[in-house]
């Protein structure tokens, strides 16, 4: 097949892949052949830099000054009593696993939880990987 056409079919089967998973939207999808083995160093690549992500530490204080930032940008919405993150950690790698405490359980928007993911993966470099959020609180 011509090259148009080629890139045509890989956007559709890309498209078609984001549709069916879409839970799977931060996953990188690469490109390959198993018959004449193209791609297969970026497919390599791929998983080295998934690799790399799902096994970073992100230290307590630059995770805090962080939030301190995001929260700045977008705070929490109220619903009666003032909500407030204290703290935030990361408890694990491999799958990547944060905590954050906050003041008032009940109060906390669960949705808030979208930003933060959000957040966390454009800021801190884990764009490719699952990422696990709890709420506790202290």
């Amino acid at each position: 097949k011509n090259g148009a056409e080629a890139d045509r079919k890989w956007r559709e089967v890309r498209d078609r892949t984001r549709f069916l998973f879409p839970n799977l939207g931060f996953a990188p999808v690469v490109r390959i052949s198993a018959l004449s083995g193209w791609g297969t160093g970026g497919l390599l690549e791929a998983v080295m830099v998934v690799f790399r992500q799902l096994n970073r530490e992100v230290s307590t204080p630059r995770l805090n000054q962080l939030l301190q930032a995001w929260i700045g940008e977008y705070a929490l919405p109220v619903r009666g009593r003032n909500v407030k993150i204290r703290y935030a950690t990361q408890t694990g790698v491999n799958p990547v696993r944060f905590l954050f405490f906050v003041n008032n359980l009940k109060g906390y928007p669960r949705q808030y939880n979208k930003y933060l993911t959000g957040r966390i993966r454009r800021d801190l470099g884990f764009d490719n990987v699952p990422l696990f959020i709890e709420v506790r609180e202290s």
